[in-house]
């Protein structure tokens, strides 16, 4: 394929505000004719474009779509070649719309019933068989202070939220150690568990992401459960 042509899909990629970093582009032998090759990378979403063995300037084109089977659609023309390079390029730019970016929307989205079972290994950190249902005293707070300053420090270390996200997670967590001043100690379990999950839904974390997020959080309050037995 010409350089003039390939240099187009690149510019639709900025037009349309992609990252071009996360695709490569390579050039191969489909169908026995020689194609130009865009790929998401990671992914199994492809476009590509063939040139006729006879032209640079006759086209056709076809991509793999996002769907449960990642099947590949068509030639476009069918059966002929186009003699318009943006014939091509109004399929690229279709296909970016209607399945690269749906894609990474998919993966951007955290995956909540993969978390059940972090959830549930927090539940155990915080079940006991005799619960204590007694009021915290002044040093115990002041050992739930010093976990959730280390906590969100974690927070901020690992995950490197947005000034917005951190400013949403501190009224959370303010939230956590006022909640200590009003409620006993097994209410307030309940309270730590909602909150990691807020947290988890504000940063819009994905499945491994959110597993780190409990995993910090069974580290560092780990020894402060112990007073809440």
């Amino acid at each position: 394929m010409l350089k003039r042509d390939k240099n187009g899909f690149l510019q639709i990629l900025m037009e349309l505000g992609f990252d071009t970093e996360q695709f490569e582009a390579f050039e191969e032998e489909r169908d026995d004719s020689p194609a130009f090759v865009i790929r998401l990378k990671e992914s199994p979403i492809a476009f590509w474009t063939r040139n006729s063995i006879n032209s640079y300037s006759e086209y056709d084109c076809a991509y793999i779509l996002f769907g449960p089977t990642y099947s590949s659609s068509g030639y476009f023309p069918d059966q002929r070649w186009s003699e318009d390079i943006n014939d091509v390029y109004n399929e690229f730019r279709e296909w970016l719309t209607r399945h690269v970016k749906p894609y990474l929307e998919e993966l951007s989205v955290p995956d909540l019933w993969s978390q059940v079972e972090d959830q549930q290994d927090v539940f155990g950190m915080l079940l006991t068989e005799n619960e204590d249902f007694s009021m915290f005293t002044n040093e115990e707070r002041v050992q739930l202070g010093d976990a959730v300053r280390i906590f969100r420090y974690r927070i901020q270390e690992v995950f490197e939220p947005t000034q917005n996200q951190l400013k949403q997670i501190d009224y959370k967590l303010n939230y956590l150690l006022e909640a200590a001043n009003k409620l006993n100690k097994f209410d307030w379990k309940s309270v730590l568990l909602s909150t990691l999950i807020g947290i988890a839904t504000t940063m819009s974390l994905d499945t491994n992401s959110g597993r780190t997020l409990f995993y910090i959080a069974k580290q560092v309050f780990t020894e402060t459960i112990k007073l809440l037995h």
